[in-house]
Parts: structure tokens; sequence; C-alpha cells
């Protein structure tokens, strides 16, 4: 039985702000503040600075960025 691959790898945080071109202090304060509470039901640390693919699954959904699984 073929299962469609739809994770994204696991990336840092640094990783992340370059990809969408943020500020470190911009994407701290959306994973930490804004959208903390969705995120870490998925898994999310603040002390982590990799972070599992849900989360950055998650994160790019809400922040309205369409990715293809090898993009990242």
């Amino acid at each position: 039985m073929a299962t469609e691959n739809t994770t994204t790898k696991i990336v840092s945080k640094s990783d992340l702000r370059e990809y969408l071109g943020i500020k470190h202090t911009k994407l701290k304060y959306l994973l930490n503040v804004k959208y903390y509470d969705e995120l870490v039901e998925l898994g999310y640390e603040k002390k982590r600075s990799i972070l599992p693919p849900v989360v950055t699954r998650r994160f790019l959904e809400i922040w309205g960025t369409k990715i293809k699984d090898d993009e990242i």
C-alpha cells in the first residue's frame, strides 16, 4: 500500500526565519506569543532550536505559505 509523503523535514528556527525572510524577533514573537497555544499542542518547545515537522508545517499553514515537502 503506497502512502503519500506529506511530512515537512525538520528545520531549525533559524532556517525557518531565513526561508520566510523575517527578523529573529518577529519569528520569536510569532512562535512564543501569537501562535504559541496552538503550536505547543503539536509539540513546540520554546527552548529547542529544532522544530518538529508537524510544528513547521502548521506554522507555515497559519502564516499562509504554500510549500512542497521538498522545499524545506
